[in-house]
């Protein structure tokens, strides 16, 4: 019977990456004066947001709301726990106060700003990977107000590259190149696109040029692939969650080693680690420590497969009788990989280090046959 553990990492992940719409209890409220107070209230009835956080002079705070004397040191305390803020205040206040802790678009929550009037919900920090712009427009709803959304691509309605990879689940690899890409676009210049799994083709239909090659230096170009290859300066590296690892290993193999063995067989066949979405083994080893921190450091889930299970798995290059009498089947990391994979194709065959086998298969469906 096949078993997955989801893994969680020490530091959550901030769940705005999934794609899905925040969690409302994963937004924190901020109100400074007795009508922010109200204003947050009214969202908090309307809306199922439970963490509000008001200034210790306010009277009559929402329910369950919890007071500050420090803005400036409740917010530095909060501001990576949550995935996204809505702060009912000034916005010179707020760019103020968040201003030390902002570190990327990779990582910040979304900032929603409002008037303690409610005339105006103003998405301010992250509004495409963190989702601000959309909150900004829940809020406004909520409120009757007016959202304002300042970022470019949606004011000129041109393809937003990053937040079409946050809707595909897409790794962003080197995101200090999404700026390249979109002014481009806002220049009104096609760019090169390779997608071979046209993941993305039907989005930027019209703004891609007809050639796929990406060494143009002067064109800008979004690579959408799990494989390594020398990218020019211009590209943007999109990497797909398409790949499943299956391992073996000794009882008791330390992490390192694994992971070890895990990268370098990525290296040696040009594949991303970012592409990863699962590591699959045998049931048999759902105790080894080893396997599990592979998976936290990768934070992706580990799947467990009984013998009856990767039996079934069909042909497998490199099966093992020595395996077969100390598992009760023939193979276990290519056969996983495989089961995992949906039953995809096996990228690379067993590999084998002293400890440690490794296989990879990428997913069926995104297959090109």
């Amino acid at each position: 019977m096949t078993r997955v553990f989801p893994m969680v990492s020490e530091k959550p992940m901030y769940k705005k990456r999934s794609g899905t719409s925040t969690d409302s209890r994963d937004i924190a409220l901020w109100a400074l004066t007795s009508r922010g107070a109200l204003v947050a209230n009214r969202l908090m009835e309307k809306t199922g947001y439970d963490k509000c956080y008001v200034g210790s002079s306010i009277t009559a705070p929402p329910a369950g709301a919890f007071r500050f004397n420090s803005l400036a040191e409740s917010v530095g305390k909060a501001f990576d726990k949550f995935s996204a803020h809505i702060f009912i205040m000034a916005v010179g206040i707020v760019v103020r106060t968040i201003a030390p802790h902002v570190k990327n678009k990779l990582s910040d929550p979304a900032v929603v700003v409002v008037d303690d009037h409610a005339k105006f919900a103003i998405s301010l920090l992250s509004g495409h990977l963190g989702g601000a712009n959309e909150l900004a427009v829940q809020v406004a709803k909520h409120l009757g107000a007016v959202p304002v959304i300042t970022t470019a691509t949606d004011l000129d309605h041109v393809p937003a590259i990053d937040l079409l990879a946050k809707r595909y689940g897409l790794v962003i690899e080197n995101p200090e190149r999404i700026k390249k890409v979109h002014m481009a676009l806002l220049e009104r210049q096609k760019i090169r696109l390779h997608d071979p799994m046209n993941l993305l083709k039907n989005d930027v239909h019209g703004w891609v040029e007809d050639k796929t090659d990406l060494a143009q230096q002067s064109i800008p170009g979004v690579f959408v692939d799990f494989k390594v290859i020398d990218y020019p300066e211009q590209v943007l590296v999109l990497r797909p969650k398409i790949l499943s690892v299956g391992i073996g290993c000794n009882r008791n193999t330390p992490a390192d080693e694994i992971l070890e063995s895990v990268n370098g067989v990525f290296h040696r066949f040009d594949l991303s680690v970012n592409a990863i979405n699962n590591i699959a083994t045998i049931e048999a080893k759902a105790d080894e420590e080893g396997i599990i921190r592979l998976a936290h450091a990768f934070d992706v889930p580990v799947r467990f497969f009984d013998r009856q299970e990767l039996s079934g798995a069909g042909y497998v290059p490199t099966p093992s009788e020595v395996v077969k009498k100390h598992m009760g089947v023939a193979s276990v990391c290519e056969a996983a990989a495989i089961l995992a994979s949906n039953r995809g194709k096996l990228l690379v065959p067993k590999q084998v280090t002293k400890n440690v086998t490794v296989a990879v298969a990428v997913r069926r469906s995104t297959l090109l046959e």
